[in-house]
């Protein structure tokens, strides 16, 4: 199976009540695990895909697509605006856009969506990419993904 690397915008940071888990047995894939998503919008619009740390957020148009493939785990999630920007003017008249919370827990070459350990970015299959690549990425970098290089 052929995949691509995709490294998302981070148009988000995170907020007051994010928890992750610090305990190092639990790492997957490098990554610390979430305990309690909780984030703030930096910038709007929001592309229909970004990340932030190892969540990703999609628009429900897109989420319903990637529910098909496989190494996603759907997560609960709360989205504030944040405040520095808020208190700038810099949302007036915006809403916090409807997204989607997904958790990467796929392995490479196994499913459709992995991260490898000391790999930036989100692993894509050919599958997973055909749908992706129909959707806004905003200034994503997107390159062939060469396990050996």
């Amino acid at each position: 199976m052929t995949y691509t690397r995709v490294q998302l915008e981070v148009p988000f940071s995170y907020g007051d009540n994010v928890v992750i888990d610090q305990d190092p047995s639990h790492l997957r894939h490098g990554r610390k695990p979430y305990i309690t998503i909780d984030l703030n919008v930096l910038e709007l619009p929001v592309p229909d895909l970004s990340t932030v740390y190892g969540a990703y957020l999609a628009t429900p148009e897109l989420a319903a697509q990637l529910r098909q493939l496989s190494g996603l785990r759907e997560r609960q999630f709360t989205l504030g605006l944040d405040p520095q920007a808020e208190e700038l003017g810099r949302f007036e008249g915006r809403e916090i856009p409807e997204l989607v919370c997904f958790e990467v827990i796929g392995d490479f070459p196994r499913d459709d969506l992995a991260l490898r350990e000391k790999v930036p970015g989100l692993l894509v299959s050919e599958r997973a990419w055909d749908v992706i690549k129909r959707f806004n990425i905003g200034d994503a970098d997107v390159e062939a993904y060469e396990p050996n290089s």
